[in-house]
Parts: structure tokens; sequence; C-alpha cells
């Protein structure tokens, strides 16, 4: 889970995720609220777990999948996926842009 580098308090799961969805690239901390931002590692961390939607469609074409098939795995997969991010995220004082 982050940890603020500021106040030094661990955010919890829902606290993560909840803040992972504002649209500013700092991220207030519950604790002290001074701005936090995902670090660079971090963000080529889950950027990967973004590209493994459309990774999947091949796979499922090429295996045959029938459509009861793709209507579980896809919702489970986005579940599995928005159950680790908050796991993969890492918290600076700084921004640090992706280049």
């Amino acid at each position: 889970m982050p940890t603020c580098k500021h106040c030094g308090t661990q955010w919890t799961w829902w606290q993560t995720l909840k803040r992972s969805f504002t649209i500013s690239p700092g991220l207030p901390c519950p604790n002290c609220e001074k701005e936090q931002f995902v670090t660079k590692r971090s963000k080529k961390k889950t950027a990967v777990l973004s590209f493994i939607f459309p990774m999947m469609i091949p796979v499922m074409t090429l295996t045959q999948a029938s459509l009861t098939t793709i209507f579980i795995f896809y919702p489970s997969l986005f579940i599995i996926v928005f159950s680790i991010y908050p796991f993969l995220m890492e918290l600076s004082n700084k921004e640090e842009f992706m280049f």
C-alpha cells in the first residue's frame, strides 16, 4: 500500500482506490492533506495492467471462446486488476513525468 512521504501514513486499500479516480495529478493524503504524486516506476507498473484487456482479445479469438466465457472472464479480470492496483501504487512528494 502507498505511504505518504510527508507524514508517513500508510493509505488503506479503499483510500488508495478512491483517490486514484481523481483528475488532478496530485493525490491529497487522507491524514495530512498534502499532495502526493504517483511515481514514474509505479505508473509504468500500472500501465502494464491496462494492456491486459486489449491483449486478451486475440487470445479469446484464437481459443474461440464462447460469448458466455467472455462475459464472465472480462468482468472478473476487471475486478482483479482493480484489486491489485492499490498494491502497485507508490507515492512521491514531487511529480515525476513518464518520459
